[in-house]
């Protein structure tokens, strides 16, 4: 009676074995996508605060090439 109980149990763990892969093999999928996106977003951000950092170089260089900029001294500010 042991042995049939025994061959009983392997064979209704065999499904299991298939389920568990399967959500194993979803939870590395889902992993290396989140993985891929966040990465996305990190070059994302990175782009876009190099552009803005050349914006406002970009603006700093012409302000500081205008004919009142240059006559003005080291201390003094531009007032609008």
């Amino acid at each position: 009676m042991h042995k049939q109980q025994r061959h009983h149990n392997i064979k209704d763990q065999r499904g299991s074995v298939l389920v568990l892969s399967t959500v194993a093999m979803l939870a590395v999928l889902l992993a290396v996508g989140l993985g891929v996106d966040i990465s996305h977003f990190y070059l994302a951000k990175t782009e876009l605060q190099n552009a803005a950092d050349a914006a406002v170089w970009r603006q700093a260089s012409t302000i500081n090439s205008t004919p009142m900029a240059s006559s003005m001294g080291p201390g003094e500010q531009l007032r609008w």
